[in-house]
């Protein structure tokens, strides 16, 4: 049989295609640290990520507690309520219809500056899937690793001074420590036929879950995964979660399904009408969620600790938004 040797002319056109890919990539990570924002605060228009990309501005090795998820996770758990109560240093890093991987890169980041003994998984992330494929959501969080220019190729139309001569750099922090206090109570009743639908875990969403996995135990950083209530929650999900969870020898702690153990009530807990929590909802779970991380796990009580006196300063704010909800849900 013969081989067919390209010509020429083919192997031309084929170099010209390489080194206009390797221009164009040369230039995109050129271009990435001019795009990016030069700070993780809203004003630099970082406001999508803005609540979970503040961790990066905690000091080193401060942090006790990380939850990882989307928008479930960042209204239903109150580091703020968990310091009071606890004492724990823990933190949301939760981001609006976030997918898994994109979730990854951003824990990856952080855990480059801090160490936590625990991290959290709320498992609605699990099942956040992208309008494309499963498979073209993963390769879009690729190059957005790669190239941030891609993620943030907007910003060219605000560019200024300072994004020619800063660099980017996570100086913005989130006194409520990544929980968003939701105002506002639209009670919701639970379907019967929500509970029949049939739902599992993407292999891929759980192969990139099994690398987060991977990287805590080179950290010897324990894993708990949880739920919050939510309209979207099922049987089936539990039981996805459930066979996960067992399959990797992880806790599985359901505080949806387990709903009635603090008091949740989707009459008065909810700000959405069954979508999230509201600030009494998130209330209520941090408080059940408390008692449960103390029962199980060792972690640190940094109450009093000068290196953790800042935590008590945002605490009195956290407290001031925390008043006004309940001042105006009474009225």
């Amino acid at each position: 049989m013969r081989i067919r040797i390209p010509g020429r002319t083919t192997l031309f056109r084929l170099s010209k295609a390489v080194a206009f890919t390797a221009v164009f990539l040369i230039l995109l990570h050129l271009l990435s640290p001019l795009l990016a924002p030069k700070s993780n605060g809203p004003d630099q228009g970082m406001l999508t990520y803005i609540r979970g990309r503040s961790a990066l501005a905690e000091p080193t090795d401060t942090l006790d507690i990380l939850s990882i998820g989307n928008s479930n996770l960042y209204a239903s758990f109150s580091p703020m309520d968990l310091w009071k109560s606890h004492g724990y240093a823990a933190y949301n890093v939760g981001e609006p219809m976030v997918d898994i991987y994109h979730t990854a890169t951003l824990l990856s980041d952080i855990l480059e500056k801090q160490h936590p003994r625990l991290l959290i998984i709320e498992a609605d992330v699990l099942f956040q899937r992208s309008q494309d494929t499963e498979y073209d959501a993963a390769i879009a969080a690729a190059v957005d690793e790669a190239f941030p220019a891609v993620q943030f190729h907007n910003r060219w139309k605000s560019l200024g001074r300072s994004d020619f001569t800063q660099k980017p750099r996570n100086n913005w922090k989130s006194r409520k420590k990544g929980y968003l206090l939701l105002k506002g109570t639209e009670a919701y009743i639970p379907s019967s036929s929500s509970y029949t639908v049939k739902e599992s875990i993407h292999p891929l969403i759980a192969a990139c879950a099994d690398r987060i996995l991977s990287q805590c135990r080179e950290r010897d950083i324990q894993v708990l995964i949880t739920a919050a209530p939510c309209k979207a929650w099922n049987a089936s999900r539990h039981q996805a979660v459930q066979h996960y969870a067992d399959k990797r020898d992880i806790p599985f702690l359901d505080l949806a399904q387990n709903s009635d153990a603090y008091g949740f009530s989707w009459d008065t807990d909810s700000s959405d009408g069954g979508f999230h929590l509201n600030h009494r909802g998130a209330q209520k779970l941090t408080a059940y969620l408390g008692g449960y991380l103390e029962d199980h796990y060792t972690l640190p009580d940094h109450r009093g600790e000068a290196a953790y006196a800042s935590w008590d300063t945002d605490y009195q704010a956290y407290q001031k938004d925390s008043d006004a909800f309940y001042a105006a849900d009474a009225s």
